[in-house]
């Protein structure tokens, strides 16, 4: 995955998750999961704006590295945001395409 289409992928997905259907199904959730959700959702920009300031052009080598986890995590999120089945699931998948993010970004997740 080259650094503008993880960019790209980062932040669609994060328009998704600010989107009106994800955002009532989380505001049915308990305390402790939209808790959870409104976290990574935080550290989902973070990530995106460090992403964004040009720091990806060092990380090349890493990201390719990760190419495989980050396709899957990924299509994985796209696909559980999709069904909306389960908030838990989103923040589960989201938290989980994340933590490989933060091997390539220095996030501490």
């Amino acid at each position: 995955m080259t650094e503008e289409e993880l960019l790209n992928n980062l932040r669609e997905i994060e328009g998704t998750l600010r989107s009106n259907p994800v955002q009532t199904l989380i505001k049915r959730e308990s305390d402790e999961t939209r808790a959870r959700f409104v976290s990574i959702l935080n550290n989902l920009s973070v990530a995106i704006n460090r992403l964004g300031n040009d720091q990806l052009r060092a990380l090349a080598g890493k990201l390719s590295e990760l190419d495989g986890q980050l396709t899957n995590g990924i299509e994985a999120t796209r696909a559980v945001i999709s069904r909306m089945n389960s908030a838990i699931e989103i923040v589960n998948t989201v938290s989980s395409v994340l933590s490989t993010v933060s091997l390539a970004v220095g996030l501490f997740i």
